[in-house]
């Protein structure tokens, strides 16, 4: 049986869950589109996440284009 996770660790893990899904959605829509034709509503629906979302963690484009390319 696996120890139980707080609340605290659980809201951790989505969130670099998410963080991880972003950047990777991120990845594949500019490698194929470029920057310039890769839309942050796209990246967000292929990564499972709302626009808030993806903005609450990346506040730009280009915050979310240097992300993923590190």
């Amino acid at each position: 049986m696996l120890p139980a996770m707080s609340l605290h660790d659980f809201r951790v893990a989505r969130s670099a869950s998410k963080a991880a899904a972003v950047l990777e959605a991120a990845r594949r829509a500019f490698a194929a589109r470029g920057y310039a034709a890769a839309s942050t509503a796209e990246i967000a629906a292929a990564a499972g996440v709302s626009t808030a979302t993806l903005y609450r963690r990346f506040p730009t484009k280009l915050d979310l284009f240097g992300a993923a390319l590190d």
